[in-house]
């Protein structure tokens, strides 16, 4: 930025003054790109915002690079000019300042880092400093837990709380046997640990029904294990925290394991409700219980576990904050593609997209993965299943499960961030009401389609014309509603893909249904 005062040098001048800084700057950039190569699926090309004032009127450059076969240029384009005089340019100008600080925070910046990780020899995470922008987030997620998370002594009994009055609060939530109506902003998190430690491992093999069933599951942990990460004790309760705002308990024994090693797998599913969940599985195995269980399973020595990544307790957190800070659109759209991601670990000269990139260095690179076949997930919910799964306050050391409800703010931003860039979009445009989506379930007990509203709709009026234009649009979603139970084998052709059609509603099978779904909707008004 230079300014000058509105009796100061010409605008070509000031130009000149900073020319040499701007060309400094973009080279920096362009020496970055080009010593990251491949390294780096989605590069950021330099790119610099340049503001030059003379008294009240305020111009907005851009520079960036042109790279030609023998020669570079350093191009500066004005891209905004105005009297702030003037009320409309005051606040164009504003508007134009608020778009830049968004993309340098929540797209070069993370680039960069990126970028800088793939180069580092170690863990630069850590010096990764605050901004207060993000801090302010953080904080509105943790508010927002605290106040929408239920303690119910069921857990079939979860219902959704938010913000709205009563009477907005069952607008919102309309449940009937046709099908339910939801607000989209709401969604669960749910964290599932299994960690054990040496002092535990024989309660943890006794829990099993036959001394077979705990032979055949050690012997798949630890296939699952050979691409963990090892952590620290600590990172364990920071995952947890994270996730769902609520601190686990350190157990005692913990210093005497201050490694463990991890494996993370994220699914994000419907229940049988129609409710949104995004669910963290780890299993962490100390090093000592490593080598017990390996022993009493009959496998192989664990020597090589030892060259698997280390992995700091922020390189995972910015990964899963980013998750976390997903729009209501990117949530909506992964819960209903069944999105699964397992934890893993490459060689220097794999690819990692950077947005579920980890960590890279000493020529590894950590981050996450689609996974068609969650393993992680499926013995973390086998032990569940013995244990009572979804209950709180598990009377094992062994078992960790904690969960909160929360209203994402940011409805939708366009396709810039992506988190899920496989996925198809189930909303394109940033003005769309709300979305249909019908169940692959046969179970008759439970509402077979979701409606989910984005925003807009004052009264049961705006909701009965939405219903009846997504039922005119013939535009729906397909997918697999999940209870209590994980996915079987049968369920895998699910996964990270959403089933979509364009043709008339159930009318076509079951004359009437749209309409009976929609009177029925119109009796709560009033």
């Amino acid at each position: 930025m230079e300014a000058k005062s509105s009796k100061g040098r010409s605008r070509a001048e000031t130009h000149m003054q900073s020319a040499f800084c701007i060309r400094h700057l973009l080279k920096i950039q362009q020496d970055l790109v080009t010593a990251t190569g491949d390294e780096i699926q989605y590069r950021t090309d330099p790119l610099i915002w340049y503001i030059a004032t003379r008294g009240e009127q305020w111009d907005v450059y851009a520079g960036f690079v042109e790279v030609g076969q023998n020669i570079t240029r350093y191009v500066v384009v004005e891209l905004w000019s105005g009297n702030i005089r003037h009320r409309d340019a005051a606040l164009q100008l504003l508007l134009v300042v608020d778009y830049i600080f968004d993309w340098a925070r929540d797209g070069y910046r993370e680039a960069i880092l990126g970028q800088l990780g793939s180069l580092s020899i170690g863990n630069i995470g850590h010096s990764d400093p605050d901004i207060f922008s993000n801090i302010s987030r953080r904080l509105s997620h943790i508010s927002n837990q605290n106040e929408f998370s239920p303690h119910p002594t069921e857990y079939s009994q979860t219902s959704f709380r938010t913000e709205k009055s009563d009477e907005e609060l069952t607008f919102l939530n309309i449940s009937l046997s046709e099908g339910v109506i939801r607000d989209a902003a709401i969604i669960e998190s749910r964290f599932i640990l299994i960690r054990v430690t040496e002092n535990d491992v024989n309660d943890f093999l006794s829990s099993f029904q036959s001394e077979h069933d705990a032979r055949s599951w050690v012997s798949a942990a630890l296939e699952c294990l050979e691409s963990s990460w090892k952590v620290s004790s600590g990172t364990l309760i920071s995952i947890e925290s994270t996730w769902t705002g609520i601190y686990g308990q350190e157990h005692e024994d913990y210093q005497y394991h201050s490694t463990f090693y991890l494996n993370i797998s994220l699914s994000m599913f419907m229940t049988d409700h129609w409710e949104p969940v995004r669910q963290l599985a780890c299993l962490a195995v100390s090093e000592g219980a490593l080598d017990i269980l390996a022993t009493k399973s009959g496998s192989m020595a664990t020597f090589g576990y030892d060259a698997n990544p280390e992995v700091e307790s922020s390189s995972i957190e910015s990964v899963l904050q980013r998750t976390l800070n997903q729009s209501i659109m990117d949530n909506l759209t992964a819960a209903v593609s069944m999105l699964s991601l397992s934890s893993f670990f490459y060689k220097r000269s794999q690819r990692i997209d950077n947005h579920l990139r980890v960590n890279q260095s000493r020529g590894m690179a950590t981050g996450f993965r689609v996974d068609r076949s969650p393993r992680v997930a499926q013995l973390v919910h086998y032990v569940y299943s013995n244990h009572g799964f979804g209950q709180e306050n598990l009377p094992v050391t062994y078992l960790s499960f904690s969960r909160s409800l929360t209203r994402n703010k940011v409805q939708y931003r366009g396709t810039t961030i992506e988190m899920w860039p496989q996925l198809p979009r189930l909303v394109l445009e940033s003005g769309q009401q709300g979305v249909l989506v019908d169940g692959a379930s046969h179970n008759t007990d439970l509402p077979s389609c979701g409606l989910f509203v984005f925003s807009g709709l004052l009264d049961y009026q705006s909701l009965c014309r939405l219903v009846d234009r997504v039922f005119q649009e013939g535009i729906y979603f397909k997918t697999l509603q999940l209870g209590r139970k994980f996915l079987s084998s049968d369920d895998f052709r699910y996964l990270n893909q959403p089933l979509k059609f364009k043709r008339e509603w159930k009318d076509e099978i079951e004359p009437g249904f749209s309409m009976r779904w929609r009177k029925k909707v119109g009796k709560y008004d009033g």
